[in-house]
């Protein structure tokens, strides 16, 4: 879909109030972007991380160190946003629907607040339930209780990419081109279980954690449904950064789940 296939009469934003949360494909919000953007987006997502990590290994950087880490962490997420973000451009898709159907409002920064809140509590319930009938998680991620004891220009580096890096990465990919492609094309509920799922895929294969699927893939349900509903990507956009700076927050004092 081209910018030129979108309706003429749909407004630059359309008026507060009105639908935006359509189920039905032919009634769903336009945009200018399909789900080939999407699975593009995430393909450029590993290359990149597969790319930066080979240049960093041919340079002989030491990845026992907590600040190389996150720095090329905050690289990666760099790259991929950027590249998005340049592809999206040069697809002519480059447009104020990323950001959804509602104009943004302080009103959803509060709410995706409390959209992450929820969603930790969501993450552990489910957690709880698959260790219950699977058996527990794998440890978690001692890298981050390494980075504690790195020092607090350390944290700084964590929190910069878990709380900001992360989620504007992750939500512009598959919230805001995926999800919302997918529900154009095949209705809101394709869209919420296509997008959720391809996030929880990537990120249970990084950490090699399947059983954290589940929980992940809640989470992202949780995440994509707030979109739909309040119809900006402010909220899940401020919940997934509320959720990892509350993991990271835990984590950093004790065990706790993964951010993502």
């Amino acid at each position: 879909m081209t910018t030129s296939s979108l309706p003429p009469a749909d407004p630059a934003w359309p008026p507060d109030g009105g639908r935006h949360d359509a189920g039905d494909p032919d009634e769903a919000f336009p945009v200018p972007f399909g789900m080939l953007d999407g699975f593009g987006l995430i393909l450029w997502s590993l290359v990149a991380i597969v790319l930066i990590s080979a240049v960093a290994a041919a340079s002989g950087v030491d990845f026992d160190d907590q600040n190389v880490l996150l720095w090329l962490t905050l690289s990666i997420q760099t790259v991929v946003t950027g590249g998005a973000l340049v592809w999206l451009k040069l697809r002519n898709a480059l447009s104020w629907r990323l950001l959804g159907p509602v104009r943004p409002r302080w009103r959803h920064v509060f709410i995706g607040l409390g959209i992450g809140v929820v969603g930790l509590m969501l993450f552990l319930a489910v957690a709880t339930i698959v260790n219950d009938v699977f058996g527990p998680f794998p440890d978690p991620d001692q890298s981050l209780l390494a980075t504690a004891e790195a020092g607090s220009f350390a944290i700084a580096l964590l929190v910069v990419g878990s709380v900001i890096g992360a989620p504007l990465s992750e939500e512009l990919i598959f919230r805001s081109v995926m999800f919302q492609a997918t529900r154009r094309r095949f209705g809101v509920v394709a869209g919420l279980v296509v997008s959720s799922l391809l996030w929880a895929y990537v990120h249970t294969t990084a950490l090699g954690a399947p059983q954290a699927l589940f929980g992940l893939v809640a989470l992202g349900l949780w995440l994509a449904g707030a979109f739909h509903r309040t119809g900006s990507l402010v909220v899940p956009l401020v919940g997934h950064a509320t959720y990892n700076a509350l993991v990271v927050t835990v984590q950093v004092l004790g065990p706790s789940p993964t951010p993502t």
